[in-house]
């Protein structure tokens, strides 16, 4: 798949460059499109998808998270920029949905169905019903290290719906929470290269873990299948 996976690549490494930037961070949906316009991106996942090699190297990474969506990184480029495609399944379809921040910004291209964004005020000084985590990247580790670190009070400060063809941004400190409509989404997102190590994680106190968050890998079909549709709806687009 060597078409054009060095051009994907260097143009992923200057959306990062915008992305990673919080004063610029609001201009990264319109550099989207520029940066990789969809023909591309279909040349792009079609090579995947008719690459069996490259198929399987990206399933065997592919990881079904708690929150409801299955996760595929596509590419990464060298300043640790990634394309990831998310596919939504029915709200709390795989586990307890939490809040959290991230250890990156991004940027989200909703494809199919809708995505309710609501952003949070963490309130550290109230012994409030929800436990917070220090939260790590699960790498190539089939779980996610967590350690508690107290209890918290949250209240929700924005909400908004996002539907098929929106392109939105997050911060990577906002602490936040992404639901699929009752049919599920699909969203390509660009994210940065990490801005911290660690980041904020918060569950209803009756849902706490202890140590670590189980990491759960896809089918490859399901991962061929989602790459699929990926295709079809940027070319719809």
């Amino acid at each position: 798949m060597r078409g054009n996976s060095a051009d994907i690549h260097r143009r992923l490494n200057a959306l990062g460059e915008i992305i990673v930037d919080d004063n610029v961070l609001h201009t990264a949906p319109s550099r989207f499109h520029e940066l990789l316009p969809r023909a591309l991106l279909v040349d792009f996942a079609s090579n995947i998808a008719n690459d069996e090699m490259s198929l399987s190297a990206i399933a065997s990474s592919a990881q079904t998270h708690p929150n409801s969506f299955r996760k595929t990184t596509l590419a990464k480029s060298e300043n640790g920029t990634k394309l990831v495609l998310h596919r939504w399944l029915a709200p709390t379809a795989t586990g307890v949905a939490d809040l959290h921040s991230h250890r990156w910004n991004f940027v989200s291209l909703v494809l199919q169905g809708e995505l309710t964004a609501q952003t949070f005020r963490a309130d550290d000084d109230v012994d409030g019903p929800y436990v917070e985590y220090s939260y790590g990247s699960a790498s190539d580790s089939d779980h996610y290290p967590m350690v508690k670190v107290g209890q918290s009070a949250l209240s929700s400060v924005a909400s908004t719906t996002y539907r098929a063809g929106s392109c939105y941004t997050q911060m990577y400190a906002d602490v936040h929470q992404a639901a699929p409509g009752v049919d599920g989404a699909l969203t390509l997102i660009v994210q940065s290269p990490p801005r911290q190590e660690l980041c904020r994680v918060f569950m209803p106190s009756k849902a706490q873990l202890e140590g670590e968050r189980p990491v759960a890998a896809p089918l490859q079909s399901l991962v061929r299948q989602d790459i699929g549709e990926l295709i079809g709806l940027l070319g719809a687009l």
